[in-house]
């Protein structure tokens, strides 16, 4: 049966470049968010037939050009408010 898949309900989440059937694909641009896909990218149907299941859209900054998302809030480093993600403020 479908248990014997390597991974088999496994969570997994797709960064939002990346297409998912029904769910928009913005590459961090908000004038894409109403577009809805019609498919899965090949890479997502890889994996659900693998077992895994797709179950969140992780943001991105505009077309992949920065390190941070300020779209919906800043990468702040856990350790110094005074760095993020990939660089300093």
């Amino acid at each position: 049966g479908g248990t014997s898949l390597p991974f088999f309900g496994l969570p997994i989440s797709v960064k939002d470049n990346i297409m998912l059937k029904g769910y928009p694909c913005t590459l961090g641009l908000k004038k894409r968010a109403h577009i809805k896909e019609q498919r899965d990218a090949d890479v997502v149907t890889l994996f659900k037939c693998l077992g895994a299941v797709p179950f969140v859209k992780t943001n991105l900054p505009q077309l992949v050009l920065r390190w941070e998302n300020t779209k919906y809030y800043n990468n702040d480093n856990i350790y110094s408010i005074a760095v993020t993600v990939g660089y300093k403020k």
